[in-house]
This record gives structure tokens, sequence and C-alpha cells, in this order.
């Protein structure tokens, strides 16, 4: 794999405030957090939205929102 770069995800990745709705979704899938990204980045690089399991909330507002180019 030589000029490839392996990056492992997982939780600790997360914002405090993101990690309880990222929790919910893959206890509904069974499977761990890292698994959960991966599948999500995967879809994300054949342009596509995973959503299998998603919890019906999000843990922002709308003022937190409007600025996330911050995080």
């Amino acid at each position: 794999m030589a000029g490839q770069t392996v990056y492992a995800l997982d939780e600790s990745h997360l914002f405090d405030d993101f990690r309880a709705y990222m929790e919910e979704w893959s206890n509904n899938l069974g499977v761990s957090i890292s698994e959960l990204l991966t599948r999500i980045v995967l879809c994300a690089a054949r342009g596509e939205r995973y959503t299998k399991g998603e919890p019906n909330w999000f843990p922002f507002d709308d003022a937190e929102t409007e600025d996330d180019s911050k995080r």
C-alpha cells in the first residue's frame, strides 16, 4: 500500500454532543461506531448517503448547524 494512508475511524473523533446520536445509530444496527463510520464513508465515496437504522433525531439545534464550518 505504498503512498496510501490507512486511517482508523472510531468514536474518539466525535464531538461529545454527537456521540449519543452515533451510539444510538450503531446500536440500532448492532455494529460498533467504527463500523458505522466506515459504512458512512464508503457510501459517501460512492456519492450516496448511508441512512440504514439512522435515528429520527439530530443532536444539533438550528443555531449550531448554521456555523458547522468551524467544527
